[in-house]
């Protein structure tokens, strides 16, 4: 393997080539042409970079030790909760007490008409929120609870690794260790629970979809969402094991032109999954807006740990979105959810996605690594990388994850509720694009290519848009969705108007920074 490095004062870029070079195996620096070889780039070019950038990954990291707010975690803006995901499914680690876990699941092409964004009520456009899944105690609190209570998203592995203690189902004290991770071959997540205790834990778990919803843009509360986005869920036992399942669709009233509908399904791996039942409850679904928290339509079931044993929670995602006439009805996103989560209810099965994981994460970040001086700089740049390969990528080489090859929203797809500001949408005054600044140059190029699918189909609707007020060319208004590119075919060119048409208006390009590039 060939590394060329260039040194600077801060840092040391390093990318991953084909052969070595001829003077790599010279001892001593080296005279070439010329140029001398410094010694530090000799030793350098004779480590392995793997090992170098383990250790560098293995000191960058996000930690808390204390609950978060729910009020940050879900504030109609980027969540400060931990982030996991594959580029179409995203999941945001969010815990709100130090004996329980909650994560709050979005999808990239799960958009429709929101109601609310940030901190006002007014429709437009935008990315929905997937519901979410919980981990509850059925015990009391550990004896020192608060003070074992961390969460860390580590980038290395491309997890959330949360540590809690509670009582056993016997009394005494029980760690628990809860690793929670995105495949990238499929669509599942999965939390892995480690039982560090003496004696057996019995947890309750709850996969949910909001149950409230704001109406329309006059609504001064949230009222059933069965009105806004229809939900269902229920329980599987059609064969052995069963299996959680939640659906939300995005309308109800639109029988033409983009619509979509998801489903969720979660079952056990390496327990029993024991009184299944709905539950609705105000304990996850919470609204930025009002402060607080409203009704989910909740499918749950008590799940035990044995000491020393670890339990999997498995959960598949699917959904079909595009012209209403050809998206799959409710009952077949549904169907798809159930029997993709019964694909992977085995311990082999998520051996095999775990695998996978860490083989796409180590290729991902051998693309290119860089050596700073200075720690902070090099937690953010890393930090960076991590949320742009979370949230950004093609459809992956067997089609199962991002089939649609869409990108990811303003927020990725980190989506605790419906109302994200501005809805989520591809902003192109700088917003979307301030995603890929780092995309070529780290040799990460691949991650942009879902957005410029989505500013190439959209340009002739463009081009008819500069027509429209007499120039020639494309005029790009702010924003996007990929209501064209799903659902619309592309329209005939219209004729240039005769009257050039000056200064802004809902139709030209009103803001403009940073640039504009696809």
């Amino acid at each position: 393997m060939r590394r060329h490095l260039a040194v600077i004062p801060a840092l040391a870029m390093v990318g991953a080539l084909t052969t070595a070079p001829a003077f790599a195996a010279d001892v001593g620096p080296s005279v070439h042409h010329g140029f001398k070889v410094p010694q530090a780039v000799l030793d350098h070019l004779r480590q392995d970079d793997w090992t170098q950038l383990q250790k560098i990954l293995s000191g960058i990291s996000g930690s808390v030790t204390s609950p978060q707010k729910i009020g940050d975690v879900d504030k109609g803006s980027y969540t400060t909760g931990q982030l996991m995901g594959n580029g179409d499914i995203g999941a945001v680690a969010a815990g709100v007490s130090n004996t329980s876990q909650q994560f709050y699941f979005g999808k990239n092409d799960f958009w429709g008409t929101l109601h609310a964004q940030g901190s006002s009520v007014k429709d437009n456009a935008g990315i929905l929120s997937g519901g979410g899944l919980d981990v509850w105690p059925t015990t009391a609190a550990g004896t020192d609870a608060a003070s074992a209570f961390s969460m860390k998203q580590d980038i290395l592995n491309a997890q959330v690794t949360t540590d809690m203690e509670l009582k056993d189902d016997q009394g005494a004290d029980a760690p628990l260790q809860l690793d929670s991770w995105t495949a990238d071959t499929a669509n599942v997540f999965v939390t892995e629970i480690r039982n560090n205790g003496a004696g057996p834990v019995t947890l309750r778990i709850k996969q949910w979809v909001p149950a409230m919803a704001y109406a329309n843009s006059s609504a001064t509360d949230l009222t059933d969402a069965q009105k806004t986005y229809p939900y269902t869920g229920g329980v599987d036992s059609a064969q052995a094991g069963p299996v959680l399942w939640t659906t939300r669709d995005s309308t109800t009233t639109n029988t033409s032109d983009y619509r979509s509908r998801m489903a969720t399904a979660t079952t056990v791996v390496g327990s029993e999954l024991a009184n299944p039942r709905e539950q609705i409850e105000a304990n996850d679904y919470y609204d930025s807006n009002k402060g607080k928290y409203y009704n989910s339509l909740g499918e749950s079931g008590n799940v035990t740990v044995d000491p020393g044993a670890t339990t999997s929670l498995v959960t598949y995602l699917s959904s079909s979105s595009g012209d209403y006439n050809t998206i799959k009805s409710v009952t077949d996103v549904q169907k798809d959810a159930v029997d993709g989560v019964r694909a992977y209810a085995s311990q082999g099965a998520v051996d095999r996605l775990k695998a996978e994981h860490r083989a796409w994460w180590k290729d991902y970040w051998l693309r290119s690594y860089v050596q700073f001086t200075d720690p902070q700089v090099a937690q953010y740049y890393y930090g960076s990388l991590y949320v742009l390969g979370s949230s950004n990528r093609p459809t992956s080489a067997n089609g199962k994850v991002n089939p649609q090859n869409l990108p990811g929203s303003m927020y990725g797809e980190w989506v605790p509720a419906d109302n994200v500001g501005w809805g989520g949408r591809y902003f192109l005054n700088y917003n979307q694009q301030a995603q890929y600044y780092a995309a070529g140059s780290s040799n990460r190029i691949d991650t942009e290519v879902p957005f410029n699918r989505v500013i190439a189909y959209d340009l002739p609707w463009q081009q008819n848009n500069a027509a429209a007020q007499g120039h020639d060319g494309a005029v790009h208004v702010r924003t996007l969705s990929p209501f064209h590119l799903l659902a619309s075919d592309q329209p005939a060119p219209d004729p240039k108007a005769p009257v050039p048409v000056y200064g802004f208006s809902s139709g030209s390009t009103d803001q403009k920074s940073n640039g504009f590039f696809a």
